[in-house]
């Protein structure tokens, strides 16, 4: 045998026990020595990968790859948000990596024995959080070395988990702490807050409630304690909540709903708003896969176990008061009918049944949307029974608060959503508000028309207020003083001519905006416009003396102040004006299924990305979150009549627009680059949640239309 016979023949038999080591090794041997190879390239000592935990695994039964989540440990202790991901096929390739490891932590660490106990972390989270441990007993459910549940008695909504981990503060340090779980009785947030596990200091603070407080894009709070808000009148609250268990009903497993969806080419597609079409009765829309005993099951025996808006997916009601508390319920009776009355011109507290059952409808469709993708059981998805298909999540629905709120002079209490999404097993919630008339949208471009529509603004708390009355085809122009900073107009203006009769146009900044105000009707504005420095609005406080203004003002922010200033020169017409003067008070978003599907796109993206039980992983500067949820909202409402170059905009109904608007983000979703013209660059000048939601959205919205062009469309989403 000649050397080249010997050498191939070696070579045939590293090429056969390879293929023998490619098939004996599990998707985990995979992922483990995909881990090892990147090592050096990720800076990391061996004794970083020591000890790694599995945090998440399943396996995705659509796509048929093995999902695995590992969470970095340092003797036994896992560091917060140090999850490594890697997603492994079938045929043993790992195909998408996400690395969040720290290099050399065992020279990062502090300490490895906590100084103070749970009780204490419980305790010095209460006192960040202003809660009363009156009478608060600590009754331990279950604990072992490193976890602690404690009883929630009165102070929260769900049971308390105080968890041991080490929290990063700075790159060259991570401290142990007490990781501490709850949901305060009183407020919308839920907390996950690290605790110094040597002196009791707040080390982070995260909540999993995401707030999608539309009026401000980037989804910062501002201080509008000075800002006097309009009276508004008293819902009218139902009683008696009908929760009534039916289980010895006859075993009828389907439903009727009025709702706003229509079956089109045998599917059920819903409507985005009232605005795009009208209710209309939807018999057994349940998908059989993810729910064998329908929506109102959760014992997994024949029959409903609830006659009203509560099954295994979510348990819909009215929450007026604003406790989390389930107020009311509507009841379908034995044959589930939930067939309610509503008037387009009625206040939301007399369509209180519809809202409620449509909310409900449409948390179960995108509840079997997304488990048709693959958003199911064993990933972590929102159910009270996993009928056997994964061991553990159970006890999860959806708590899907309607028109929630009593305190309705509370700007948290209107024109908002949110959802709340703790790790798997823990009840997520989603809180859907009423949205007043003026919705925040005041500015009207008119011309040119590449940028018309409406604007996000805030108003004055000084001078008057935006009327229905409009100030029309008044055109913006730049004010200037005689000052070093001109734009700020802090001083006399001195280009009257340029603004007499027009709105001027100020940047904010060096004195009160009152001032700058009535510097610009002295010098013959008619209204102006404060550009903010930033990508959000705030309210225009007064100042403590001075003259007050007798034109009205509002804040713009500074992307759309800047794309406005671009275009003066073509000559920019506006509006300043109260959207239309006709419906009622008050829309509520229970029937704006967009949002709806938005706000539940929260709990699948924050259960996915980092793995079912770490949802705290969205919370850095250019998630894509807020990109994620729209474009839930987009997909669940498109059928085969709409195309990729018609404006999309996010909830046009809420803000009171026709379905051409451009909704409530700062641009419309649309194919066409004269609607849309965003992209990656946009990144940077778009830091705010929903602003840098938007520009991701419109990747993955363009990507849709290519993919649709390339594979056909079918309305038939699910299936």
């Amino acid at each position: 045998m000649n050397i080249f016979t010997k050498l191939l023949s070696l070579l045939l038999i590293l090429c056969f026990n390879a293929s023998i080591w490619a098939q004996t090794q599990g998707p985990k041997d995979v992922a483990l020595r995909y881990l090892e190879d990147k090592q050096i390239e990720w800076g990391l000592e061996e004794a970083d990968l020591n000890n790694i935990a599995i945090s998440d695994y399943y396996f995705g039964r659509m796509e048929k790859v093995h999902h695995f989540y590992f969470n970095q440990t340092f003797q036994n202790i896992k560091v917060h948000n140090a999850i490594t991901s890697v997603h492994v096929t079938d045929q043993g390739k790992a195909i998408c990596v996400s690395n969040n490891f720290v290099q050399k932590l065992a020279s990062k660490v502090n300490v490895n024995t906590p100084v103070i106990d749970q009780v204490a972390a419980v305790q010095s989270v209460c006192r960040n959080l202003e809660i009363p441990l009156n009478n608060f007993q600590f009754k331990a459910l279950g604990r072992n070395a490193n976890k602690v549940t404690y009883d929630k008695g009165e102070i929260s909504n769900a049971d308390i988990n105080v968890n041991l981990v080490y929290q990063k503060v700075n790159k060259q340090e991570y401290k142990l702490a007490w990781d501490v779980s709850i949901d305060p009785i009183k407020g919308k947030d839920y907390w996950s807050i690290r605790v110094d596990a040597v002196d009791g200091a707040i080390l982070d603070k995260k909540s999993w409630t995401v707030h999608c407080k539309f009026d401000h894009k980037d989804g910062h709070k501002h201080d509008h304690s000075q800002c006097s808000a309009p009276s508004r009148k008293t819902r009218t609250t139902k009683v008696n909540a009908k929760v009534k268990e039916t289980n010895n009903q006859p075993a009828a497993v389907s439903g009727t709903y009025n709702v706003f969806a229509d079956v089109i080419n045998g599917s059920i597609i819903p409507y985005e708003s009232p605005g795009y079409g009208p209710r209309n009765l939807l018999v057994t829309p349940h998908e059989p896969l993810s729910n064998p005993f329908g929506w109102h099951d959760t014992n997994g025996q024949p029959g409903p176990e609830y006659t009203i808006t509560r099954g295994n997916n979510c348990y819909a009601y009215l929450d007026l008061v604003d406790d989390n508390t389930p107020e009311y319920s509507p009841d379908g009776g034995n044959t589930l009918t939930f067939d309610f009355p509503w008037d387009p011109e009625s206040e939301p507290d007399l369509h209180q049944d519809a809202a409620v059952s449509n909310v409900f409808f449409m948390t179960n469709y995108i509840h079997d949307l997304s488990y048709a993708y693959g958003f199911d059981e064993a990933s972590g998805n929102f159910q009270a029974n996993n009928y056997g298909n994964h061991n553990t999540g159970n006890g999860d629905y959806v708590l899907v608060e309607a028109q929630d709120g009593a305190d309705l002079n509370d700007e948290d209490h209107e024109n908002n959503a949110n959802f709340a999404t703790p790790g798997d097993g823990g009840n997520p919630r989603m809180q859907m508000y009423v949205w007043t008339r003026s919705g925040g949208r005041l500015l009207n471009v008119l011309s040119p028309t590449s940028i018309a529509g409406l604007y996000q603004t805030a108003t004055a708390n000084f001078g008057p207020m935006i009327a229905n009355t409009p100030i029309i085809n008044k055109e913006i122009a730049l004010a200037f003083d005689d000052s070093t900073e001109p734009t700020l107009c802090c001083n006399e203006i001195n280009n009257p001519g340029d603004i007499q009769g027009k709105i001027a146009m100020i940047d904010r900044g060096g004195c009160w905006f009152q001032a700058k105000v009535y510097n610009a009707e002295q010098a013959g504005a008619v209204a102006a416009i404060i550009c903010n420095y930033e990508d959000a609005e705030e309210t225009l406080g007064p100042a403590p003396q001075g003259e007050i203004p007798t034109i009205p003002s509002v804040m713009l922010s500074k992307p759309n102040c800047d794309l406005l200033k671009s275009f003066i020169s073509e000559g920019v017409s506006i509006s300043l004006e109260l959207p239309p003067n006709s419906g009622p008070d008050e829309y509520d978003g229970d029937f704006a299924n967009g949002i709806i599907a938005h706000e539940y796109g929260h709990g699948i993206s924050n259960r996915l990305t980092g793995g079912a039980n770490n949802t705290g992983c969205l919370s850095n500067a250019e998630q894509m979150g807020e990109g994620w949820s729209d474009y839930m909202s987009l997909i669940t409402t498109t059928t085969s009549a709409n195309f990729g170059a018609e404006k999309r905009g996010i909830g046009t109904w809420v803000s009171r627009e026709n379905t051409n608007g451009n909704g409530i983000r700062i641009k419309p979703y649309s194919t066409d680059m004269t609607v849309n013209p965003l992209t990656f660059n946009d990144v940077p000048a778009n830091t705010g949640v929903h602003a840098l939601g938007t520009v991701w959205c419109t990747m993955l919205w363009d990507l849709y239309w290519a993919m649709t062009e390339l594979h056909g469309f079918d309305d038939d989403i699910i299936n």
